[in-house]
């Protein structure tokens, strides 16, 4: 067993309990064992196992470093699934500044997010009452997501609807909104409206948005664009295959 008890990650937008569980922690929480010559890792949340977020996987990159487990790249198994994501840990003076992981592959088929259709969702035109049409690509990344591409980083008028939006006929179990501005194609800045009522950009977010951006036309396959977030910009990469790859910064 890796794991030792009750060590907090902060990585990125988010923190990681590694070890046992408390019974009244209300956070993330994760365990990581030596399994045939690899590491497993299992998550959870309050309310159980989840899939690994991306401050997931980053926080046991940086807990992993921080162990003594010296391998650049390293890869981690999923103990539920068995998915594998790679670890590549970023250093400075036997330091961990940054970590980069692959996190998970975009999904843009319609029964898969799911949405209502069977036409996929990329770019198209969608209006409400009361609002000018927006742009909207709908995809899954681990959960539903729908991207809304902005005009102007400020517009007022979609972004206080984006519960309205999630609640739309289009996505039958609703969506995670993520708001969205490029500037240029290697920047790009972002709002989100989650179902719980959070508007915390997590890393997840990141990666949803990028893979919509670069099916939108609005960002470039394989290269790395910026996400400037009041933790630091968090950098990203959506290859053509659709797999993203996300760097965030290590707060020691």
């Amino acid at each position: 067993m890796v794991t030792k008890e009750g060590v907090l990650v902060r990585c990125g937008t988010g923190e990681v309990l590694f070890g046992k569980r408390p019974s009244n922690y209300t956070g993330i929480s994760a365990e990581i064992s030596e399994e045939n010559g690899g590491f497993s890792l299992i998550s959870f949340d309050g309310r159980g196992e989840i899939s690994p977020t991306a401050e997931v996987l980053c926080c046991a990159g940086k807990y992993l470093w921080d162990q003594g487990i010296r391998e650049c790249p390293v890869t981690v198994r999923e103990e539920d699934s068995g998915k594998e994501h790679l670890i590549l840990t970023s250093t400075c003076t036997d330091r961990v500044t940054a970590v980069t992981v692959g996190v998970d592959r975009a999904d843009f088929i319609p029964q898969n997010i799911p949405l209502r259709f069977e036409k996929s969702l990329i770019n198209d035109l969608i209006s409400l009452p009361d609002c000018k049409p927006f742009r909207l690509t709908a995809l899954s990344f681990q959960v539903p997501y729908g991207v809304v591409f902005l005009d102007t980083a400020g517009d007022c008028l979609v972004l206080n609807r984006g519960q309205e939006i999630s609640g739309m006929h289009l996505f039958p179990k609703g969506a995670e909104m993520i708001f969205a501005y490029t500037r240029g194609e290697k920047e790009l800045h972002l709002r989100a409206c989650h179902r719980d009522g959070s508007t915390d950009v997590r890393g997840n977010d990141v990666c949803a948005a990028l893979a919509a951006a670069v099916a939108a036309g609005r960002c470039l396959p394989d290269t790395a664009v910026t996400v400037p977030l009041p933790q630091g910009d968090l950098r990203a990469v959506c290859t053509k295959e659709w797999e993203l790859f996300l760097t965030l910064p290590v707060f020691c």
